[in-house]
């Protein structure tokens, strides 16, 4: 009976945390993108900012500052999509740490 009884408890707390693990792996791998999007789109500025002190042409000016304001909108929407993610992670993380103070016997 005990042993049934351990399985079920333990099954109930693998479900109760892979929502807890979810959320874990989602802001990982969002971070890593959002660093990547910063990183492009400060690359593009700085290419933008080179070609305007370089005095180039009219149509390579327009089409840095187009990569540019295509790097900014990327960027914005990942940080955008970084803010509900941290969000549910964080609301994830404070429900699973709330659940394990219930099941520590004091």
């Amino acid at each position: 009976m005990k042993i049934t009884t351990f399985c079920s408890n333990l099954f109930q707390v693998k479900d109760e945390e892979s929502g807890t693990l979810e959320a874990v792996q989602a802001i990982q791998s969002t971070t890593l993108t959002l660093q990547k999007a910063k990183d492009a789109y400060t690359q593009k500025g700085l290419e933008f900012d080179k070609l305007k002190k370089e005095n180039a042409s009219a149509k390579d000016l327009e089409k840095a500052e187009a990569k540019l304001k295509k790097a900014q909108e990327d960027y914005k929407n990942l940080v955008d999509k970084y803010s509900a993610i941290k969000e549910d992670f964080e609301k994830k993380m404070s429900l699973a740490c709330k659940v394990k103070k219930l099941r520590v016997p004091l």
